[in-house]
C-alpha cells in the first residue's frame, strides 16, 4: 500500500472493510463529543503517520459537523 500510495503515509495494513468495522464502534460514542472535542481528538489521530488514523479522523469530524447542523435543525 505504500508503493500505491507513493510511500508518502505509513499504514497498518488494515483494509477499508476491516478499518469500517473497527471505526464504527469508535463512531458510536461520537455522539457523545462536541464538536470541539471531535476536533481534538481528530487533531490527536491526525499526529500519527498511519494512514488508517487519517481516515478515521475524517469520519469522526464529518459524523460530530453532521451532528451539530442537524441538532440546529427545527422541524
Amino acid at each position: 500500500m505504500s508503493a500505491y500510495m507513493r510511500n508518502k503515509f505509513r499504514f497498518y495494513g488494515i483494509g477499508s472493510q476491516e478499518r469500517r468495522i473497527l471505526q464504527k464502534q469508535v463512531l458510536e460514542d461520537a455522539p457523545k463529543l462536541s464538536v470541539h472535542e471531535a476536533f481534538d481528538v481528530a487533531e490527536e489521530l491526525y499526529s500519527h503517520p498511519q494512514r488508517e488514523l487519517h481516515y478515521v479522523a475524517c469520519e469522526l469530524v464529518v459524523k460530530a459537523l453532521t451532528k451539530k447542523v442537524v441538532s440546529g435543525l427545527s422541524m
